[in-house]
């Protein structure tokens, strides 16, 4: 898939990676050189970045990730033992060879998941280290190990990586809170460490996504309540008290989340009478899958598109567009439906729908710098969305993997027999797709059937859709190689 990234934002990228990497080099060497030479080479990085393709600059990034995290292991390692100039000299002749060999990463959005999975990675070490005494070497392997293995896995591999690291940083950021009301945190941390692990790896992954999203408020309010408390001495009260309040946000979330979402997208509930015939093929459909029907939603927009949402198949609405409506034949409309209730079959809808839930600030800011025409607000927005949507995109990506579509559509085709069909409604809402943007809040991009939102950079960080042509090309060889 073509990346898009603007000529300003591969600037930024360039001039970040060089400017850390020669502050690093040079602080062990002449301490009051580091930051005039950092400011020379950002701007260097800025303007090589505007200049160079998007290739380059992916390469520039995947090297520089691997080679600050690299100088900064040697740093700590070198201010501990003595001669940290060689160490951090070392680090980065060594880092700068082996980028040669690492494979080439496509998009920036993937370079920029494997920096978010390194870091995640370093930070489990780093909290299951202060437990036991040994946060540095702890952080250091870790690190080591989730940047290589972040860029030689697949995609996917590096998203159940990053979903086992974040799981194991909730979990151990509630034994730190138990520590503090019993004591022990070198038995806490540790056990929960290991229950986490042991969860990622027996548990369905859609068990694990969801207890990591649930993990989320309690651990956020809980520091939160530590920061507050901690001035006035009252930090083991706060944080329990904030923890509780964590979970009740969390029973708020989980009751709320799919009304909420219909709501930021225009979606309005219909009855049977309004849509008869989507309603009677949804019906078949749900009769065949063994599920109760759900309900239809109707969304206005030119946009031809749909998504389901909803906590339990019980509980799950489909939404259309009048787009989509107009554009789709009867057989193709079925093939998209048979899509969706896979989803609510699979029971995977709850994860996507907390997820979205949870990214709607930084979805909602991302949306409005889309459409936002005050250049003066722009750059003050960037900014802010710069800092905290990586940490949204990767929830995003750890709650809906890709593999989560091709399944879908795998299972839609044997559940029609017509996986031409889909194949057809799905070239078609990418052409519509193209046409005209639905206007909604980009993180509910996973939800739908294709991305809603376009085609640019800032909406392809919040879609978890792998490209719409792969999944045509797989539904087509599976459909001739069944005979339909």
């Amino acid at each position: 898939m073509e990346d898009r990234t603007p000529a300003i934002l591969r600037g930024l990228a360039g001039g970040v990676v060089l400017a850390s990497i020669t502050a690093l080099v040079a602080h062990p060497f002449s301490p009051p050189a580091a930051a005039p030479s950092a400011g020379a080479l950002f701007l260097v990085g800025l303007v090589l970045g505007m200049a160079l393709g998007n290739g380059p600059t992916v390469w520039l990034m995947t090297a520089g990730v691997l080679s600050v995290l690299s100088m900064g292991a040697a740093y700590s390692i070198g201010a501990r033992i003595g001669s940290t100039g060689p160490w951090v000299a070392g680090a980065l002749a060594l880092s700068l060879f082996l980028s040669l060999y690492l494979p080439s990463l496509r998009t920036v959005q993937r370079a920029l998941l494997a920096a978010l999975v390194t870091v995640a990675v370093g930070c489990a070490g780093a909290f299951l280290g202060l437990a036991i005494g040994a946060a540095l070497t702890l952080a250091l392997v870790f690190l080591a190990a989730g940047c290589f293995l972040s860029v030689l896995s697949s995609e996917e591999g590096a998203i159940a990586l990053a979903l086992h690291s974040i799981l194991a940083i909730l979990s151990m950021g509630l034994g730190y809170a138990a520590a503090l009301l019993a004591g022990g945190v070198s038995l806490w941390v540790p056990l929960l460490f290991l229950l986490s692990t042991l969860t990622s790896v027996l548990a369905p992954p859609s068990a694990a996504r969801l207890l990591m999203l649930l993990l989320v408020p309690p651990n956020v309010f809980a520091a939160f309540g530590y920061i507050i408390g901690r001035p006035i001495g009252l930090s083991l009260q706060l944080v329990l008290l904030f923890i509780l309040l964590g979970g009740g946000f969390d029973l708020l979330l989980y009751y709320v989340s799919d009304t909420r979402i219909l709501r930021s997208c225009g979606a309005r509930v219909v009855e049977e009478a309004q849509l008869p015939r989507p309603y009677a093929i949804l019906k078949a459909l749900a009769t065949r899958a063994r599920l109760p029907p759900p309900r239809l939603a109707i969304i206005e927009s030119d946009a031809p598109n749909l998504f389901s949402v909803g906590r339990s198949p019980g509980r799950a609405v489909v939404a259309l567009t009048t787009g989509l409506l107009d554009t789709v034949s009867d057989e193709e409309l079925e093939a998209l439906l048979a899509h969706e209730l896979v989803h609510i079959r699979d029971r995977d809808l709850i994860t996507a729908t907390l997820a979205a839930a949870l990214a709607a600030p930084a979805g909602g800011a991302a949306g409005h710098l889309m459409r936002s025409s005050d250049r003066e607000l722009y750059p003050l927005m960037l900014t802010a969305l710069v800092l905290v949507a990586p940490l949204f995109v990767l929830l995003l990506h750890l709650s809906t993997p890709r593999g989560r579509e091709r399944r879908a559509d795998e299972a839609a085709a044997q559940m029609t027999n017509n996986g031409r069909a889909l194949a057809q409604a799905l070239e078609k809402l990418e052409a519509g797709a193209g046409r005209a943007v639905l206007s909604a809040n980009p993180a509910t991009a996973p939800l739908f059937a294709i991305n809603p939102f376009g085609r640019g950079w800032l909406s392809a960080l919040f879609t978890s859709h792998p490209p719409t042509e792969e999944r045509v090309e797989a539904l087509r060889r599976s459909s001739a190689g069944a005979g339909g």
